[in-house]
């Protein structure tokens, strides 16, 4: 009789966690404005009864596009095993294209250049008339923005989007990790596409301009190397020995000094005189040599 029991209560968990067989995701697809059913995302519907087949999803609004990964659909459907990572929907642009109007209210709002792509990650709504429509833009982090449509046909109705914002373009990565404190070479970047409004920071676009930096952070492999984090190497250091000069006219005077500080070409730094002691102060030229304009008493 408790093995009786034990296989009835067995048997129930097991049809509890029964799912529909595995339905593949399409990648891509071409719809109409409208509302978005499961069919049309499904590559084959064999198994799916007709009412899941049928159920609404989200409105698609004319001329945007939609990318709408996997979880989205596991969560709107727990009971089906979807295969594939993400559909991306591109809605025809009739009557009206969304997608220019609503580019254009985002270089506004952002003070972005049209060299920008989005995409809508999350939809929510389902409105009856597309006419007489206001739009207002939050940013809800550095690459994604809430959009709320408000329309005003025959009935009041609403649509919220989550838009994901694009940009991808060349720059300098770490091709190793980089410790603190290194000085970085040619051989420990590389360049790769990345969506720069995913990176918080200054990214850099040319390899050369970082050579010879030294990080002030680590850097990842893979990392995208922020000019915040670079600090230039200084020309000469603090106790290093060069040749300072003064001219007088149709004589040059030569002598070694030490220095007291860091400094780059350009900058005036003080340095002392190793023949007689005293002090000086001159403006760092290449070579590196200093040119004195002030020597202490």
């Amino acid at each position: 009789m408790m093995n009786l029991k034990r296989f009835f209560l067995f048997l129930l968990l097991l049809i509890s966690v029964i799912v529909f067989p595995g339905v593949q995701l399409k990648s891509d697809v071409s719809l109409p404005p409208g509302v978005l059913k499961l069919r049309d995302v499904l590559v084959d519907h064999k198994g799916i009864s007709g009412d899941l087949l049928e159920k609404p999803i989200i409105f698609l609004i004319p001329g945007l596009t939609y990318r709408m990964n996997r979880d989205f659909f596991e969560r709107k459907f727990p009971n089906l095993d979807f295969e594939g990572s993400c559909v991306t929907i591109t809605v025809n642009a009739s009557p009206l294209d969304f997608g220019e109007v609503l580019k254009e209210k985002i270089e506004d709002h952002l003070g972005l250049k049209d060299d920008f792509q989005f995409f809508v990650e999350r939809s929510y709504g389902f409105p009856e008339d597309l006419k007489n429509f206001s739009i207002r833009i939050t940013k809800i982090s550095q690459s994604r923005l809430s959009v709320f449509i408000k329309f005003q046909g025959k009935r009041i109705s609403y649509v919220t989007l989550q838009l994901r914002l694009v940009s991808l373009r060349k720059v300098v990565v770490a091709a190793r990790r980089i410790n603190y404190g290194e000085i970085i070479s040619k051989e420990d970047l590389e360049y790769a596409r990345v969506n720069v409004f995913d990176v918080t920071g200054t990214y850099m676009e040319n390899l050369e301009e970082c050579v010879g930096k030294k990080a002030r952070k680590m850097f990842n492999e893979g990392e995208v190397i922020l000019q915040e984090f670079l600090e230039k190497t200084p020309d000469v250091v603090r106790g290093q020995i060069i040749l300072a000069y003064v001219e007088f006219p149709g004589i040059k005077v030569m002598s070694l000094v030490r220095s007291m500080e860091n400094g780059w070409i350009g900058e005036t730094i003080a340095a002392r005189n190793l023949e007689t002691g005293r002090l000086v102060y001159g403006i760092l030229e290449e070579g590196p040599f200093l040119r004195v304009l002030e020597v202490t008493r």
